[in-house]
């Protein structure tokens, strides 16, 4: 009698074919192969291979119930186009126990094939197939048939009394037992938890480790509460514990070798995550769930692709390989490539968004909160779709949001990275958000993209009507009317520093609509947002639809987090600087710099990178610092910074100092040195620009490379520089009217002066393409800018010096600057900007004759 266990379970692998022979004697066309699976009472068969020489499948099969002594049988066969008949090719059998041997731990074997078509085949070698056979443990199969049934009853009893039955027999008859998934699961976590240990100390790496181990534990128990599953779910799972079998072996690996392999395990440990994400969506409704509420997807095409990644995965770690698969997502994502969807989408005139420079958390640090906030965009049940971090400026936020950011384009589920900068007044107009977020989400997955288009198209005028309208036009419905993308994981939203979302007053309707119609987009939709906790804005997302949570700069974790970034950063400056000792600057002095630093990360960077230059010496007078009782430990650190700059022994530099940092903080976006220089060339009284090089702690600047703006690092340094209260004793205030008025008036002096002129180009054809760039920067920004310069002005008698500027520039180049805007494709602004340039210009001051030419053109135009 045998004493073979009564239930095995194997794995087979249906890999590749090759050196088949042709379909018949006379035809010359490759076959249309499969491969035709029997194994006792099971029977199955792989997809068809269209006309292949080597036709790949890559599928895999649960043999249940199979003993050492069975006889498993392959065929290759081909599909005829009469009457979809098989032809067969090739084949063998062979049995369990011989292939077992031959698959020494799931290994892929390459098996001769036996075929009375070899004379018809390409060569004289025969026909093969490539396929694995792995073995599980055997465990008890749960029951409860009974218990599944009546819970199916249960769910389709209100439901119309003829589709009742049908869908019982359609959940029966998919229904496989769920015991192996659990086992594999427990298999895996065990694994994952290995991993973590061993790549402890691989920075980079450990996080997607953590990750992955908290979505499968969830997966694990959501899967707990089910008895049955899909067998293409277990399939998946299979393999997943197939891929982790690199565990056994990678703790022996020496550090060299996993660290080529480094990347290799990021890659599995997200491709896991991805694979947890699956199964925990399709186990929390069950299959009877799916059927009942007619959730229905491709599943089971969706399980293939992940299991051909997980596999492809394996066989670049086993060969020790960069990884060369992409990451395969469960989402159907795709670029946008119609044409007309395109132009559609464009006419959102979307803000024009720069990449934003923040850094990301340094691995190992914000670990609590980076998790949470991953689950919550990876947790189904949560009802909460707003997730609002707030702090204090200089906590962190972008930093987090970068990361978070990275973190979720990493695993293709970041739908629109939105972020805010009173740098970039122009593109972070609350009246683009919801154009631009529409137009990010359009271009992100073509599905949406489509929608969105056909929205426009029945709202011509969508990109001019109300926040509201927009809202519900181009997001809400659309997105309401994808049903499938509901069982395709979150698509996430990140808006970063709302509060410099425009001002107070400018994004009041575009909080509004967050705070009242934000629940009514579909639960798949998550929208990670970041700002300091302003009135306006806690008023409107602190409510029970949006989690809320603060971050807390006085914890002992934030201290553990920035002590850690002085670490890194003072390494850095022993490196660059040789004389000082390894160990430089010591426990101690890292303490003290994490104690003046009061929990704000801007502080721990703004001090690293002015200790960058004169370690030793910028340590000390960092350090030796005396906080007054009203003083902050930003406006200290600013304070020190600017005395030691070294630029105030002469009385010129301090005037310097205003004029260029005048420009830098009121400019509507960011300008490089040469556009300063001839902006303040036709001012009043010259500035220069050598003390920008002085500040390199609070401004953003490369000296190698002209062609990058000059930008401050951080708001809080502006915030610094326009409230008197903070810097004013120091005479480093900058009046923000003043500031605003001095731009504008170098504007229109720059444009009066050489600037613009008829035929501006050049042009020579009427069709001949104009480009922007034809234009000097400093040029075009005094055209676009101008107006909005003088509308930013507070205090009206501040206009008064600007008023003449105005009237020489209306007489002298109106037609002009009109043909330059033209240039610039900004024509559509020229009516909005002389309509808010007359309502900050009293009428009087024009004379009848430029007012009527004014108006007139306005009308033409």
């Amino acid at each position: 009698m045998s004493n073979e266990p009564e239930k095995t379970l194997y794995t087979l692998r249906i890999i590749s074919a090759e050196n088949l022979p042709r379909q018949s004697r006379w035809s010359k066309k490759l076959p249309n192969a499969f491969v035709s699976v029997k194994l006792n009472d099971f029977k199955h068969q792989t997809n068809v291979a269209q006309r292949k020489s080597e036709p790949a499948w890559g599928e895999i099969f649960e043999l249940i119930d199979a003993g050492a002594s069975s006889v498993l049988s392959l065929e290759v066969r081909h599909k005829s186009d009469f009457m979809g008949l098989g032809v067969k090719l090739a084949g063998i059998s062979i049995r369990v126990e011989d292939l077992v041997h031959r698959c020494p731990g799931g290994q892929e074997v390459v098996l001769d094939l036996n075929s009375d078509r070899r004379a018809h085949a390409a060569g004289n070698d025969p026909p093969r197939i490539k396929i694995s056979l792995s073995v599980t443990d055997p465990g008890a199969v749960v029951g409860e048939l009974v218990t599944e049934a009546q819970n199916a009853v249960d769910s389709v009893a209100v439901t119309p009394a003829g589709t009742a039955a049908q869908r019982i027999d359609d959940a029966a008859a998919a229904i496989s037992s769920i015991q192996p998934i659990l086992l594999s699961l427990d298999n895996v976590l065990s694994k994952i938890d290995v991993v973590v240990k061993i790549v402890d100390d691989m920075v980079e790496v450990h996080p997607y480790a953590k990750f992955a181990w908290t979505l499968l534990s969830s997966a694990y128990k959501v899967v707990q509460k089910q008895t049955r599953t899909d067998q293409s779910v277990v399939d998946l799972m299979k393999a997943m514990e197939t891929l982790y079998s690199f565990v056994s072996v990678a703790d022996h690996l020496v550090d060299g070798k996993l660290d080529i392999l480094r990347q290799n395990i990021k890659t599995i440990l997200l491709q896991t995550v991805e694979c947890a994400a699956f199964i925990r969506d399709y186990a929390h409704w069950g299959f009877a769930g799916r059927v009942v509420h007619g959730v229905h997807s491709d599943d089971a095409g969706t399980c293939k692709k992940l299991i051909q990644g997980l596999f492809d995965l394996q066989g670049n770690f086993q060969t020790g390989l960069g990884v060369q698969t992409a990451f395969v997502s469960s989402r159907t994502l795709g670029i946008v490539t119609e044409i007309r969807v395109n132009q559609i989408l464009d006419g959102l005139m979307p803000a024009d968004m720069h990449a934003p420079e923040h850094s990301e958390c340094l691995p190992a640090t914000r670990q609590e909160l980076l998790s949470r906030i991953i689950s919550w965009v990876t947790d189904i049940n949560c009802e909460q779709n707003v997730f609002w971090l707030h702090g204090v400026a200089g906590s962190g936020k972008s930093t987090v949001s970068t990361t978070v950011a990275n973190y979720i384009r990493e695993m293709h589920h970041l739908g629109a990275f939105i972020f805010f900068d009173r740098g970039f007044a122009d593109q972070s107009h609350p009246s683009k958000v919801i154009r631009t977020l529409a137009h990010k989400l359009g271009t992100f997955d073509k599905r949406i993209g489509k929608a969105i288009s056909d929205a426009m198209e029945g709202y011509p005028g969508i990109k001019d009507a109300s926040l509201l309208t927009q809202f519900t036009e181009l997001l809400v419905k659309p997105l309401s009317s994808l049903a499938s993308l509901q069982n395709e994981g979150a698509i996430v939203v990140i808006l970063d520093a709302l509060d410099e979302c425009g001002s107070d007053d400018t994004r009041t309707k575009l909080l509004q609509v967050l705070k009242t119609q934000v629940h009514e987009l579909p639960s798949f939709i998550r929208i990670f947002i970041t700002s300091r906790p302003l009135i306006d804005i806690r008023g409107a997302l602190d409510h029970q639809n949006v989690h809320n949570e603060g971050l807390d700069i006085s914890s002992s974790t934030n201290s553990k987090d920035i002590s850690a970034f002085f670490r890194v950063e003072m390494k850095k400056a022993t490196e660059k600087h040789q004389d000082l000792p390894l160990d430089w600057p010591g426990d101690e002095k890292i303490n003290e710099l994490t104690s003046h630093a009061c929990g704000l990360f801007i502080w721990a960077s703004t001090a690293s990178r002015f200790i960058g230059h004169y370690p030793a010496s910028r340590l000390e007078t960092i350090l030796g610092g005396n906080i007054t009782a009203t003083q902050s430990p930003l406006d200290e650190l600013y304070e020190t910074t600017l005395k030691s700059a070294g630029i105030w022994s002469a009385p010129d530099l301090l005037q310097d100092f205003h004029k260029v940092l005048s420009i830098i903080l009121s400019a509507q976006r960011p300008l490089t040195i040469s556009a300063i220089k001839q902006l303040l060339s036709v001012s009043q009284s010259e500035g220069s620009t050598s003390i920008v090089p002085h500040l390199y702690s609070v401004l953003s600047y490369d000296l190698d490379n002209p062609a990058t703006p000059v930008q401050i690092l951080h708001p809080s340094f502006a915030d610094f520089l326009f409230d008197t209260k903070r810097s004013g004793e120091n005479a480093w205030h900058i009046n923000k009217d003043t500031a605003h008025k001095d731009l504008a008036i170098a504007c229109l002096k720059r444009l009066c002066t050489n600037g613009l002129k008829k035929n501006i180009c050049n042009l020579t054809l009427v069709c001949q393409h104009w480009k922007s760039k034809d234009l000097a920067e400093d040029i075009t920004y005094a055209c676009i800018f101008w107006v909005d310069h003088l509308s930013a002005i507070a205090d009206s008698s501040s206009i008064a010096p600007i008023i003449p500027c105005v009237e020489k520039f209306l007489k002298e180049h109106l037609l002009h600057w009109f043909e330059a805007m033209s240039v610039l494709r900004r024509s559509r602004d020229t009516i909005r900007l002389l309509d808010h340039l007359l309502r900050r210009i009293p009428v009087s001051v024009f004379s009848t004759e430029s007012l009527y030419e004014l108006k007139l053109t306005c009308i033409l135009d």
